[in-house]
């Protein structure tokens, strides 16, 4: 089991294709060139979640690449979930959506296979903070749910529950994400970890009280997420649901 323990009241932290070499030692893509319920619906549907932000002008940038499933690397949405809500319902609905159906801005800030940390930083034109509000060990395991905050002006720009097998990293990484000072994707940057981003699904979110909180958001607005996975030194290591404050069009 995973003990909990509380961070702080309010709440922050939390996919490879072609392209060439970045700063972060992942691949580049045309992305990153351009600066700038307990239950899940049912397949057919479309749901989302979370507080109004205004982007930078922001075109989307990958139209022809899909998300692939990749042998042996797999994420329950609910499991990763569950380590910190009873009910799932309470952060939100989920309905797993296509590239073609999710709206231009989202796509740009979530169909790729890079870190968020960089993604969201560039998209907002500053770097970000991350705020712990809970996390859960266990051994080698180590969980915390998390939102990263503008350094400018401190708004939420993005929630997260990641799941990290600390066994696989070395001790300074270790003691970096134990410290919980920066996002988990500036750690692994900093630290030059060999990695590689799975992306495994788009989610369309409605949000729960939970969400609706963080995001300063309404019920029946709606944003967009993602799940995926980070290999680090050819082993998978990270699992991660990241789901960003909706964006104004």
């Amino acid at each position: 089991m995973y003990p909990r323990t509380a961070s702080n009241p309010r709440v922050a932290d939390t996919a490879n294709h072609g392209g060439r070499g970045t700063a972060d030692g992942s691949e580049r893509t045309n992305a990153e060139r351009s600066p700038g319920a307990s239950r899940l619906a049912p397949s057919d549907g479309r749901y989302i979640i979370c507080q109004l932000v205004q982007p930078r002008r922001f075109v989307d940038p990958t139209p022809d690449i899909a998300v692939r499933s990749t042998p042996g690397v797999t994420l329950e949405l609910e499991s990763l979930i569950g380590l910190f809500y009873a009910d799932a319902a309470a952060l939100g609905q989920f309905q797993s959506v296509a590239r073609a159906d999710t709206p231009p801005v989202y796509r740009a800030l979530l169909h790729h296979e890079h870190h968020m940390t960089v993604t969201v930083e560039n998209f907002h034109g500053g770097p970000v903070d991350v705020e712990v509000l809970e996390t859960r060990t266990d051994g080698d395991r180590y969980a915390r749910k998390i939102l990263l905050r503008r350094q400018s002006d401190g708004a939420v720009v993005q929630f997260g529950i990641v799941r990290i097998n600390l066994g696989i990293v070395d001790a300074s990484v270790r003691q970096a994400i134990e410290s919980q000072k920066l996002p988990l994707g500036r750690v692994l940057i900093e630290h030059g970890v060999l990695r590689k981003i799975h992306l495994l699904q788009l989610w369309r979110v409605r949000p729960g009280p939970d969400l609706c909180q963080m995001f300063t958001m309404r019920p029946d607005q709606a944003t967009y997420g993602r799940t995926a996975v980070i290999e680090c030194n050819g082993e998978a290591a990270v699992e991660l649901l990241e789901i960003v404050t909706p964006v104004v069009e």
